[in-house]
């Protein structure tokens, strides 16, 4: 099913799944058993908060997702953060914001 979706709608969930991500990430740094899993997590997500204030079209949102790959995959941890956008793709298409429901068939992964 292929569906118009506008610019802002399309940032909007964007960021929010970016968000999403961060949020996951924060809870397995406070539970992480070692202090590497903490730092590695940390180190992919660092600049994220910065990025999304001063980004705020869908296409810099891309961007920062991409910008998360490439860290993560210096940790050798990239299918961590693929599987984490796709989990956070299904939590936010799933949230209520007064529209038909994103589904997250337009996302790379």
């Amino acid at each position: 099913m292929d569906f118009y979706m506008d610019k802002a709608t399309g940032a909007r969930i964007q960021r929010d799944v970016l968000l999403y991500m961060l949020h996951v990430a924060l809870v397995e740094i406070r539970a992480a058993e070692s202090l590497n899993a903490a730092k590695k997590i940390s180190d992919i997500f660092h600049n994220l908060p910065m990025g999304l204030f001063r980004r705020p079209t869908r296409e810099d949102f891309d961007v920062l997702l991409d910008e998360l790959l490439e860290r993560a995959q210096r940790w050798g941890m990239d299918d961590y953060i693929r599987n984490l956008n796709a989990l956070a793709l299904q939590s936010v298409g799933k949230a209520p914001r007064g529209g038909e429901e994103f589904t997250g068939e337009r996302s790379g992964f």
